[in-house]
């Protein structure tokens, strides 16, 4: 086991470093600058394996097995009974057997601090992420995120809570298209005749490239109620508002999710969630459907098993938009 963890975390280091070295560099500035005495690092190591019969959510259904790599850090600045601050990280690694692989990476640091005895809780966070996808690159992106949240507790059952964010997107492919470029030339007459010259059209095809960014807004409502210690259920109902300066890629969102979790043992326990998301484009609306199910058993102290299965159906105005994925993953995860 302490092989396979040393391998998966030096396969996910050196593809982030070839990927993304500006959060490399940022992650080497934040260690440098901790404390000499901080608190212990804390996180998690997960290997995984599954299979993915959609793996670029398209209507050509391309499926492969795949093996997952996941590592999360967190590192406790300062810990105190009314405000907790941290920086952490989360590097991710999908390699397909059939297809190309794809890496994800994230790198934040995030403030909590609790109010009137622990009634009120409020968080700000900040977060640079990077995704890459060898598979379908034009959904490659360097993206920095900034939000906050309030959450209140109404009791030992109730807490409910609001939550923003902007999102800026900077994606490393643009959109290539061609036009037609018409140029009118003009020739003079012959000499003497006094005729007057004549106008002929040349078409010229220009390629262009159009780059593209996004900047989203976003607000969450949410609301937690516990049955019992063993038994709760959440909701959450979202807006989001995608500005993109490809017109096409902006878009009006709005949807719910609602998740339910149960402790069947103090080893086991299983969760059960679904969501609805609609997306407004100019020429199109989209609708997507989530259900998900997953179990966990802790079998020693600090390791655990689990299998998870996802479903995904999307509807769109347009046919090519239309397609359904599903995901089926078991795995180890060890955390410290």
């Amino acid at each position: 086991m302490a092989l396979a963890v040393y391998t998966c975390i030096i396969r996910i280091f050196k593809t982030w470093w070839r990927s993304t070295p500006i959060l490399a560099a940022m992650l080497l500035v934040l260690s440098s600058l901790l404390p000499q005495h901080c608190l212990a690092l804390g996180g998690r190591v997960d290997l995984s394996c599954g299979y993915d019969d959609n793996v670029a959510a398209s209507t050509d259904k391309q499926g492969s097995p795949f093996m997952r790599y996941q590592v999360q850090l967190y590192q406790p600045l300062v810990d105190r009974p009314a405000l907790y601050v941290e920086g952490y990280g989360w590097a991710s690694y999908d390699a397909f057997t059939r297809l190309e692989d794809r890496r994800e990476f994230l790198l934040g640091a995030s403030c909590l601090r609790r109010w009137q005895d622990g009634l009120w809780h409020s968080l700000f966070y900040v977060e640079g992420r990077s995704y890459r996808d060898d598979l379908v690159g034009e959904d490659e992106f360097d993206a920095l995120e900034v939000g906050c949240q309030v959450e209140r507790f109404i009791n030992e059952q109730i807490s409910l809570g609001v939550s923003g964010y902007c999102r800026y997107a900077d994606y490393r492919q643009g959109y290539n298209w061609v036009s037609t470029v018409y140029e009118e030339t003009e020739t003079s007459g012959g000499q003497g005749n006094g005729s007057n010259g004549q106008t002929t059209t040349q078409e010229t095809l220009v390629e262009i490239n159009e780059s593209r960014h996004d900047r989203e807004f976003g607000i969450i409502g949410q609301g937690e109620y516990r049955f019992t210690a063993d038994l709760f259920c959440d909701v959450k109902v979202f807006y989001q508002d995608n500005d993109s300066t490809l017109s096409w890629e902006s878009y009006q969102g709005y949807g719910v999710e609602h998740g339910w979790q149960m402790f069947f043992t103090s080893s086991v326990s299983g969760e059960l969630w679904g969501s609805w998301l609609a997306r407004d484009y100019d020429k199109s609306d989209d609708r997507q459907w989530t259900a998900a199910v997953r179990l966990d058993w802790q079998w020693q102290k600090n390791l655990s098993a689990y299998v998870q299965m996802q479903q995904v159906w999307q509807n769109s105005d347009f046919s090519d938009g239309d397609y359904t994925k599903k995901v089926a993953i078991c795995g180890l995860y060890w955390l410290f």
